[in-house]
């Protein structure tokens, strides 16, 4: 059904559409009314939940095309990644060694040292770190800081989340004064 249809059956309908407003309506930038939803599912043969449920249904296929992707893209980037330093590696077995100690090319080396693996590990942990920031500040963990000393010393450990109390109470009442001095 064209917009310009619908608008018609809508307007028999007694509700006051015309093919712009279909179309404002079906980009998002016109609400809908309860009533209007009502006789725009039963133009459409549909009712309001299974085009909702349409919706959502959409809107998770999208979810999954873009996670599918990000996946591919993950993959490509870490082979090229891999295929970098592999490159890198030969260049530097190409030089003789006295350049390899100057510069620029110094640092390189480290380049070598840094596997996918460990950049893997470097974003969970960032992750992590970021998780009990966040957990902290929104309360989860009961502590309110606003700095990012604790979350160090959570990282530090072999099992962040396993703070025990006294930790947690050193870290409740530094900050009171952390807060009260600052």
């Amino acid at each position: 059904m064209s917009q310009s249809e619908l608008a018609r059956v809508l307007r028999d309908a007694g509700h006051p559409f015309h093919q712009q407003t279909v179309q404002r309506v079906e980009i998002g930038d016109r609400p809908v009314r309860l009533q209007e939803a009502f006789a725009i599912a039963d133009a459409l043969g549909s009712t309001p939940e299974q085009m909702v449920r349409s919706v959502r249904e959409n809107t998770a296929e999208q979810a999954i095309r873009e996670a599918h992707e990000a996946h591919g893209n993950l993959l490509e980037a870490m082979e090229r990644y891999q295929w970098t330093r592999e490159t890198l590696a030969v260049e530097m077995s190409a030089l003789p060694k006295h350049e390899t100690r100057n510069g620029h090319i110094a640092g390189a080396e480290s380049w070598l040292r840094v596997a996918v693996e460990d950049v893997a590990r470097e974003w969970r942990m960032n992750r992590t770190a970021a998780q009990i920031r966040d957990d902290a500040l929104y309360g989860d963990l009961g502590v309110a800081v606003d700095d990012d000393r604790w979350a160090q010393m959570l990282l530090d450990s072999d099992r962040p989340h396993d703070i025990n109390e006294a930790e947690l109470r050193h870290l409740q009442a530094s900050d009171g004064k952390h807060q009260a001095t600052s």
